[in-house]
Order: C-alpha cells, then structure tokens, then sequence
C-alpha cells in the first residue's frame, strides 16, 4: 500500500500582516486601557494628579457672585469658578466624583474678608462648578482649592483678582467712602461697567527716603506718624474708550488731624500698569512682581492727557477735591491725599 498523504498547511496571502494588525491593535488596547487607568487612579494615592483653576475668579464688587468676567455676574453671562482634576499628563479625570473645597486667602495684608456662598462641591465628570462665590471686604484675594475625597491630589491656587467695594453702570455714580476721613467717587461714562474701591495702607510708595519726600508727609517730621495716621489707597477700573474723571475728596476731618499745608500741597500718589507723566520731575518706580508703575500724577495738560491729575480744590466745608484723570482701561490704586 502506497503511503497515506500528510496534509500541509500553507500560510495565506497576507494572512502575516493579519497577524501584525491584530498584535498592533492589541497594544493599542493596552497602552489605552493604561491612559484610562491613570485618570481614573485620581484620589487613590496617584501622587501626580491635582486640582487646576478650569474657570479663573475674576474682579467683583462686594456680595456680587465671582465669575470668569471682570463685575459680570451670571445674570449678565457670567461663568462660574470652576475646579477640575487633573491627572498626570493633564488629562481630566472624569471618573472623579469627589468633594471638592475653596477656601480664600489674601494677596495683600488680611484684610478680614469673608467668604460666601457654596464653598464645598461634589466633582461632576472630575469638574465642581462654584456659582454663587462672594466675599464682602474690598481688597485683593486668591482663591485656593483642596480635593476632601481621595488622597493624592495637589490643591491648586487661583490667580489673583480684586473685589470692589462699589461698581455702577453707565450713568451711575459709584462711591466709596474710608470711615469718615475721605471718599472716592466715579461718575460713570464709559461702557460696560466701572468700579471704585477706597482702602488704606500705611507707607507712601512714592516716597523715596533721601531722594524725594511724598509731599503727603510735608517731610520728615511725620515720619513717626505713618502707622497710626490712615494713608488712603483708592482704587478705579473700567473699560470703556474714554477718559474718567475720579474725584476723592479729603474731609476736613483728616485736615485737622495732620499737618496741612493747604490744597497746593496735595498730590496724587498713584499705581498704574501703564507709565505715565509724574509731577516735577519725581520718580516712577516699577514694581518687578507686578511690573505696576507707581509714582505722583503730573496736572493734565494739552500735551498730557493720560492719567493726571486734573484738579485740585477746597471747598466751603473746607475739604480738598482732587480730580483724577483716568484714560481706558487704567488701573488706578494708590491715589492719596498731600
């Protein structure tokens, strides 16, 4: 009996390059289902992951809800705060359901503002959406967010934004008063809206010992005076594409409880993220944090129509009025008296 024929098996045409695609898509499979683990290993000790600002806190004025815009509140279009949990190739992790917590804190000397609203949320797809943030002291903040659920994950810090003690629309005045020693007033013209704050620190940024002598302290007699004596700070923003007339009247009250040269010797000491012309040839120092400009306002004239300081007057109740000449968008802290 002949021999009985061995069936052989032949490889197909291209039945190998079946076999790599499928090997190729199977490490697909893996390295994606890895990306996925990782996300979802946030608040399970994965040391990489944390929490990130999605949505920043932007400038407000007091009780008014904090957004993503400069005083819009949500009625107006205003997005919330919004955290998220990043993990470590800042991926969201939308397995994240977690609590999620804001605290404030301050970006100058605590000025005792209080935090309001919902300051704890449950993560929804790795993001808490914060609506109704406020806080009631005008004065700079950051807001800082810790994750309650889970372990591992870094708490992030917000950017630094301000609080207003007043703001008002086209056609409204807003004013802020300091006890009863001096107010700051805007009566708004521009778009949008304006904002004016009115606050107190305790060393002239223009003063500059041995080289120039803010004319507020007439010299170095009041040295010894500057913790205890109230050195205003003012504060106005706006957009807009026209100059502002800010008033801050120094009451008379504040007069008499300082040396006072008369209104001549009042000047305006003013912080600014754009250089301007300063009065008679005296400093303008930039702050390298900030790279604000700070320096006394030179008077408004036809070749000088930037910031400035526009007017200076008493009056019959024997106040001094100081006009301030602020251009678009002008950032106007630190104005103060003589």
């Amino acid at each position: 009996m002949g021999a009985t024929a061995q069936p052989r098996w032949r490889r197909a045409p291209g039945s190998l390059a079946l076999l790599t695609t499928l090997v190729v898509l199977s490490s697909f499979f893996v390295i994606a289902g890895a990306q996925v683990a990782s996300a979802a290993q946030c608040g399970r000790g994965q040391a990489a992951c944390h929490l990130n600002f999605f949505t920043q806190p932007h400038r407000a004025a007091r009780f008014q809800a904090i957004t993503n815009q400069d005083l819009i509140d949500p009625s107006q279009g205003g997005q919330p705060v919004v955290v998220e949990v990043l993990d470590g190739n800042g991926i969201r992790d939308i397995t994240y359901a977690g609590q999620i917590r804001v605290s404030v804190s301050y970006a100058n000397p605590a000025p005792g503002g209080t935090l309001f609203g919902t300051t704890t949320v449950n993560a929804v797809n790795g993001a808490a959406s914060f609506s109704d943030l406020s806080l009631d002291v005008a004065a700079d903040y950051r807001l800082t967010a810790v994750a309650l659920t889970g372990t591992g994950i870094a708490p992030a810090t917000s950017v630094t934004f301000r609080i207003e003690y007043s703001a008002c629309d086209a056609g409204q005045t807003c004013a802020a008063p300091f006890q009863d020693l001096s107010e700051v007033s805007m009566a708004y013209t521009g778009s949008g809206r304006g904002a004016v704050s009115h606050g107190t620190d305790e060393l002239s940024n223009c003063t500059v010992p041995g080289v120039f002598t803010d004319p507020y302290f007439h010299g170095p007699a009041e040295w010894s005076a500057i913790a205890v004596l109230p050195v205003v700070t003012t504060q106005a923003t706006r957009p807009g594409s026209t100059n502002q007339l800010i008033e801050h009247r120094i009451f008379k009250r504040w007069r008499q409880i300082v040396l006072d040269h008369g209104s001549s010797s009042y000047r305006e000491c003013v912080t600014s993220p754009v250089p301007f012309v300063t009065w008679n040839g005296s400093p303008l120092t930039v702050d390298p944090l900030t790279g604000d400009y700070t320096g006394l306002l030179a008077d408004c004239t036809k070749a000088n129509t930037g910031l400035c300081q526009a007017y200076v007057k008493s009056t019959k109740a024997g106040d001094i009025i100081e006009g301030i000449s602020a251009p678009p968008s002008a950032l106007v802290p630190d104005p103060r008296g003589h």
